[in-house]
């Protein structure tokens, strides 16, 4: 008889993880479990999970009559990382309407809580800055002027929906 599920993570990236019984019987129906929402009927399973959290894994095995032998148990931690997309260059005040603002494309990323995107000039000097997912850098200083074509530096503090917060 099972005493213990085994937790594989496949995808550490997409939260991915295999569960299967240490001793699984060929005659025992299995009924999985996570948060007490019926997730699988089959001996093992792979889950991706698409939230941060505790859940629990739950395991009811039953005999060929259909009467409950065992339950087990199995608590893990999800924690995603954040994906940012970032563009690679933009063209402000262009006519064409395309790649005008440099921006956190929102729709791309996954997994942010909330962000602080912080622009600076090669000597340092910061250009721009917000905290709103609807301002984007549309090439103007912090005066106003429109920023000379050229490189520039961007750091981004971003808080991830496992809490941590990133530089």
């Amino acid at each position: 008889m099972a005493t213990k599920i085994s937790s594989i993570q496949l995808d550490a990236k997409k939260s991915v993880f295999s569960y299967k019984l240490n001793q699984p019987s060929s005659s025992q129906q299995v009924n999985w479990y996570i948060n007490d929402v019926l997730t699988s009927e089959e001996s093992s399973f792979n889950h991706e999970f698409t939230a941060a959290g505790e859940f629990t894994i739950m395991a009811r095995m039953y005999n060929e009559k259909s009467v409950l032998v065992n339950t087990l148990f199995h608590n893990e931690m999800i924690t995603l990382e954040p994906l940012l997309f970032m563009p690679n260059t933009f063209t402000p005040q262009s006519s064409s309407g395309y790649n005008d603002v440099f921006d956190i494309d929102t729709e791309k990323s996954e997994n942010i809580l909330w962000y602080e995107i912080f622009i600076f000039n090669v000597e340092g000097t910061l250009v721009f800055k917000s905290d709103d997912d609807l301002k984007s850098w549309n090439g103007l200083d912090v005066n106003q002027n429109l920023a000379p074509e050229g490189a520039y530096i961007y750091v981004v503090k971003n808080k991830s929906e496992s809490g941590k917060i990133l530089f």
